[in-house]
């Protein structure tokens, strides 16, 4: 899956998924990389905190969140709530600083 494919699939999010998409999630939480992973959890936190997901895209958010914390940060809960914060305020202050690419942080662009 690529990266235009993963960026459509986390810009669905706030549309639901499709049936099909949510058939496909646990092959794409096994193949994705890491930053993959850390995108559309991203989308997901973003998402979550504006609207109430349906429990697919829940379902969905959920196997992400395992995936990358077992994955990306060793089983540590605590040391991906950490990355997770420094990520929000950097696209926070991405937001604040809207045009400039430089404060886009690695892992979102």
């Amino acid at each position: 899956m690529n990266t235009l494919s993963i960026q459509a699939l986390a810009l669905a999010l706030p549309l639901a998924f499709a049936a099909h998409v949510r058939a496909d999630a646990p092959s794409f939480v096994a193949s994705a990389s890491i930053q993959q992973l850390k995108y559309v959890y991203l989308r997901c936190a973003e998402v979550s905190a504006n609207e109430v997901l349906d429990r697919g895209t829940a379902a969905h958010c959920s196997q992400v969140a395992d995936a990358l914390r077992d994955r990306g940060f060793d089983g540590s809960f605590e040391r991906m709530l950490r990355w997770w914060h420094v990520a929000r305020e950097a696209g926070a202050g991405r937001g604040r600083e809207a045009g400039n690419p430089a404060a886009t942080p690695a892992h979102l662009r």
